[in-house]
């Protein structure tokens, strides 16, 4: 990995953190923006005491286990400013003999200047001892006051001044106990620190938790200082650590950066960073319901207080997380086109030519040819067939019968050799089987009613139950794809948590703006589109002749915490049907496996088949060996 793409992925990381729901959690703008009393102080410190109170330890256990020398002093200056500087003392005695009159400047210099030009190995403190300009009893006092003086400046101190001030004094902070989210937080975070790889628990300590400080405690300073129940001394651990930490949060990264030399360590640090976030999260859950409890007063004033930021922060926050995920999903396409919720990624010639032979063999097994067509022969044939294909579905898919199953598994195993090419195994959950081979003739049959689900009509594949944290795969393969094409656009960021539900008609969703449209992204044969199930597209036909076929299918991200915030779909749609399966089973179909759908191309004539209106393929299919034997 060279030296740009090392900044582009940092960018990426740093841009991901930035924009993680942690960041702008609504406990934190609560905290911020209300007149805390004492006892809600009182019990966020305690909580925060006890999360606190393992940072170091954690942060040792990851020093032990960092191999690489630069980044490991990264960590340990890290600990030692945690700690605070008594230890420093000795490097600064002289000048504080200096500050204290024990010693003029010119016997200070002159003592430096012989210490320095003989190259004695004594320092410059025993140099004037030595010299009777000051006594070994002079220094041990001038270092037993500072080193007392320093202890209350470390960290950890002035964390317990904070603590004082709002009564919780050693003896009070025995008896106190987490709650369950604390101790979740804790033990996600031992469980990154001591047990992961070392490259994910300096992704969790950078740019997952020390980049983070100064924006989380500022806000967490901003409603210590608005309840004016500790003084500002009192509170000056929160103002010291906005200032300071995102010093080491740069140092952590840069210390990272020369050890991003493949794509397994930028996972493993991005992993680190989400995961520590994500925990951060779940924590800050607990601490709202912890510190804030339930509405006070009558439902109605709480409605009139509360309802409509929350109900924005988790629209907010259902966007951010799912930015997220789709931005960990493009960061496997390094040489892809990356819109927000759109990737375009050009498949290798060879991949893609054995994708194109795969495909014609199968459009010609469909229309009864003895050998494969080339495509302009194809095409002709579909054009003048139209009407008379049987297992042409209402919603444009070329579905396989019993007959045709040599043929598709061929093209599927084309496709998915293609996609497994990107190494997406830890991004994916269930994906489609049967593959949708895709027909879109350019002249509309208007003797037909168009279908609730047409993809003419602009739409997101969740109105018709697409899970909500599924990615939906489009590869233009044959035909006009110049004219009859997709384009595609953004909603609005706020709308889209709201626009996540099914439908019984694409119709319904006309209410859904787009606010973004993707103009400059022109589909074409050979390259791959990945598009985020919010995104907005539908099939737009610019002349009115033509064919063109396309293979699709959905994947569901393998993002807990972002399927956490899905809502469930009330009225799920015709693509409610589940038809995913395990990628590693999907993976062996056309290889090991064979798909071999249940229908004939005769049960299609006899009318025998169920006409689905679901824009995906429902038929009853078995999985057997390559040798023909049942699973």
């Amino acid at each position: 990995m060279n030296r740009t793409e090392e900044s582009s992925f940092l960018n990426d990381l740093q841009h991901a953190v930035s924009e993680h729901p942690a960041l702008s959690h609504c406990f934190l703008r609560r905290f911020a923006g209300s007149r805390l009393n004492r006892e809600q102080l009182f019990d966020f410190a305690t909580q925060h005491y006890l999360y606190a109170k393992n940072f170091s330890r954690n942060l040792a256990a990851l020093i032990s286990n960092v191999p690489d020398e630069h980044a490991r002093m990264s960590l340990v200056l890290n600990m030692y400013e945690e700690i605070g500087e008594p230890s420093r003392l000795r490097d600064r005695l002289h000048l504080l003999l200096l500050q204290e009159g024990c010693v003029t400047t010119t016997q200070l210099a002159h003592a430096m200047e012989q210490v320095a030009s003989a190259n004695h190995a004594e320092g410059v403190v025993s140099h004037l001892i030595a010299r009777g300009i000051v006594s070994r009893s002079v220094v041990a006092r001038i270092m037993e006051e500072n080193t007392a003086r320093a202890h209350e400046l470390t960290h950890p101190a002035l964390f317990r001044r904070f603590l004082r001030a709002l009564g919780l004094t050693d003896e009070v902070l025995m008896n106190q106990q987490p709650i369950a989210a604390t101790t979740a937080f804790n033990l996600a975070c031992s469980d990154i620190f001591r047990n992961g790889h070392w490259l994910e628990g300096m992704g969790a300590i950078g740019p997952g938790t020390e980049c983070i400080v100064p924006q989380i405690y500022g806000k967490i300073l901003q409603g210590i200082k608005r309840s004016e129940c500790v003084s500002e001394a009192d509170y000056v651990f929160w103002t010291v650590h906005v200032q300071c930490d995102e010093g080491h949060g740069r140092n952590i990264i840069e210390a990272v950066r020369p050890l991003l030399t493949s794509s397994l360590e930028c996972e493993q640090v991005w992993r680190g960073a989400m995961n520590a976030l994500d925990a951060r999260s779940r924590w800050l859950d607990g601490l709202e319901q912890h510190v804030f409890g339930e509405r006070q007063g009558t439902p109605a004033q709480a409605d009139a207080q509360h309802s409509a930021q929350p109900a924005a922060s988790e629209a907010l926050a259902f966007s951010k997380r799912g930015d997220h995920v789709f931005r960990s999903l493009a960061r496997r396409f390094p040489t892809a086109n990356k819109w927000r919720l759109l990737i375009e990624q050009k498949l290798p010639d060879e991949r893609f030519a054995a994708i194109r032979s795969a495909m014609l063999g199968y459009v010609s097994n469909v229309l009864g040819a003895p050998f494969v067509l080339e495509e302009a022969d194809a095409l002709k044939l579909l054009l003048r067939d139209r009407g008379r294909i049987v297992n042409y579905t209402p919603e444009g898919m070329l579905a396989p019968k019993r007959e045709h199953t040599d043929s598709f598994n061929a093209l599927h195993a084309a496709v998915a050799a293609a996609f497994f090419d990107f190494d997406i195994d830890s991004q994916v959950d269930g994906i489609d089987l049967p593959i949708n081979v895709r027909m879109v003739y350019g002249a509309v049959d208007v003797t037909k009613p168009i279908p609730p689900f047409s993809s003419s009509k602009r739409h997101a594949d969740v109105w018709a139950g697409v899970p909500s944290d599924a990615v939906v795969v489009v590869l233009p393969v044959l035909g006009d794809i110049e004219n009859i094409t997709i384009e595609c656009a953004e909603m609005p960021q706020e709308r889209e948590l709201a626009a996540m539900r099914g439908m019984q008609d694409y119709d319904e969703g006309n209410d859904v703006p787009a606010a973004r449209g993707y103009d400059d992204c022109a589909m074409k044969h050979g390259h791959l589109y990945l598009a985020d199930v919010r995104l907005l597209h539908q099939t737009v036909r610019r002349k009115d002749s033509g064919v063109r076929l396309s293979v699709d299918f959905r994947f569901r991200s393998n993002d807990p915490e972002y399927r956490r915030m899905v809502r469930t779909n009330q009225h799920r749609g015709p693509d409610g049907i589940d038809t995913r399966v395990p990628y590693s089973r999907w993976l062996a179909i056309g290889k090991s496996q064979r798909l071999v759908v249940e229908e004939t191309m005769a049960d299609a004539r006899a009318g025998k088949t169920k006409v689905s209106g679901a824009p995906v393929n429902t038929c009853r299919y078995e999985i057997v060996t390559a040798e023909e034997g049942k699973i």
